[in-house]
């Protein structure tokens, strides 16, 4: 005589186990529709302002602005209108040197710096047509910058 066995009384506890585990359905969460979501914004860098009585570190972010603002570094920038906001927020037009605009053979220069006495220290900008870089330094024995330069005025440089 011949005994039928339910096909799952032959199953071994342990692999009826593993069997129960594969066919358990996957609960995937969801999230809550009245949870609050919170999306993360933007830091903003706070208004570069102008310090009389700061550093020149304190000031370096306004004199960064301005020259950014005034297209230092970017084609067809005007010195004239940098020095004229510089001047504006509050930096002395006294303390303000810059290399020249034009070469010794007529043309445009290459690059030009910008230096404003301040505290005791020199902020400098120098820029092209394509680049700007900005820095604080300790001034030399003829100021803020070496070689030819000029005090600013202004009128055309």
């Amino acid at each position: 005589m011949r005994t039928k066995f339910s096909s799952l009384a032959c199953v071994t506890p342990l692999l009826l186990g593993a069997l129960l585990a594969g066919c358990t359905p996957q609960i995937q969460e969801t999230p809550d529709p009245t949870a609050s979501v919170t999306t993360p914004k933007p830091s903003r860098s706070p208004k570069a302002i102008f310090i009389p009585g700061a550093s020149a570190k304190a000031n370096l972010p306004v004199f960064e602005k301005v020259l950014e603002e005034t297209g230092a570094g970017k084609p067809g920038q005007d010195l004239n209108a940098t020095i004229a906001a510089l001047v504006e927020i509050g930096f002395s037009l006294e303390s303000i040197t810059h290399t020249p605009t034009i070469s010794g053979v007529g043309q445009p220069a290459d690059s030009v710096s910008l230096a404003i006495a301040f505290d005791n220290q020199c902020l400098i900008g120098q820029f092209s047509t394509s680049w700007l870089v900005t820095e604080i330094s300790a001034p030399t024995l003829s100021g803020c910058l070496i070689g030819d330069f000029k005090q600013a005025s202004l009128t055309t440089p």
